[in-house]
């Protein structure tokens, strides 16, 4: 029986087996049960949650792997073997060729694949069945941050900067079949709701997009890019093991923290005007007046609605 803020039993686990469980993973299982919500224990269980809804899967007799570059596979790896203690000879990493290198972590440990599935992970082809986030998880803010870290550093795009001094609008961007796009919906406004109770602030939801080649329908959020936005989510959210996403998002805010306060530069349309009516091009205004070409082609088409010259679509 559950008391408390216990969230798994050896009973619940008894659950997956057809006849008693073996004596070696009984004994085993006592490493981790009964799991308790204010431990160390769940956030690392949050965030292979998280790793097998991403780019992780679960298969019917409990074995897991994972798919990535080869040192976010070496990673995740050793941090499996540390935080879950695993042992080595479950491990097997395969080298795989396809649309491009990529590289495979088969974890052959049934306990851990139970107890995962017991927790919430999806068991199976997660594009075909319908899941969402666990409540034990988004009930805490330890595993619920353990989770988003897992999830987006599979699932959204690398934070970097784009444009002058703004990083690009991150995207976590997921798919399932047609009829389950309510489910996908759902999934990811918890998600949203997620990310939000840390200060940082989403988009709405998409409408759902069709891919009619699969029969599978994507639905996105996207991360607001303002600068201090992207800097909340790096001090509240983050990632946790990939180091590139880590290099990049801290390379990203770096800049950001430096140019947070700085302001637009004040665009003198007049002067934009007369330079126009002297015969100079976009770009030769640009150059004097220090104001993007976009910025340029934005007040010339306010004052003047005609199509400019082709020589000035550059």
């Amino acid at each position: 029986m559950k008391t408390g803020n216990v969230i798994l039993t050896i009973t619940d686990l008894q659950k997956t087996y057809v006849k008693n469980i073996p004596s070696r993973q009984l004994a085993n299982s006592k490493k981790f049960l009964p799991l308790v919500q204010d431990s160390a224990l769940a956030v690392e269980f949050a965030y292979l949650v998280g790793k097998v809804m991403g780019d992780g899967h679960l298969d019917s007799n409990f074995s897991l792997c994972f798919v990535g570059k080869k040192n976010e596979i070496m990673s995740l790896k050793e941090h499996i073997s540390n935080r879950v203690w695993v042992p080595e000879g479950r491990f097997f990493i395969k080298r795989r060729k396809g649309m491009g290198i990529s590289y495979r972590l088969s974890v052959n440990d049934c306990l851990l694949g139970r107890l995962l599935f017991l927790l919430g992970a999806p068991q199976g082809n997660k594009t075909k069945q319908a899941f969402l986030v666990p409540s034990w998880i988004v009930g805490n803010m330890s595993t619920k941050k353990a989770f988003l870290q897992a999830l987006l550093e599979d699932e959204l795009t690398t934070i970097k900067i784009s444009k002058c001094n703004y990083s690009v609008k991150p995207r976590l961007k997921m798919s399932k079949k047609q009829h389950l796009a309510y489910n996908l919906a759902e999934f990811l406004l918890q998600v949203k709701q997620a990310i939000e109770s840390f200060g940082v602030k989403c988009s709405n939801i998409s409408k759902p997009i069709p891919k009619k080649e699969t029969g599978s329908v994507q639905i996105y959020l996207d991360i607001n890019r303002e600068k201090q936005n992207i800097i909340t989510f790096s001090n509240e959210i983050g990632f946790r093991i990939y180091e590139e996403k880590i290099t990049c998002l801290k390379n990203c805010v770096d800049v950001l923290e430096k140019t947070k306060f700085n302001r637009k530069p004040e665009v003198n349309e007049s002067r934009i005007i007369y330079l126009r009516t002297q015969g100079l091009t976009i770009r030769q205004i640009s150059d004097k007046t220090k104001v993007n070409k976009t910025t340029v082609h934005r007040v010339l088409k306010k004052y003047d609605p005609f199509p400019f010259n082709l020589r000035d679509r550059i």
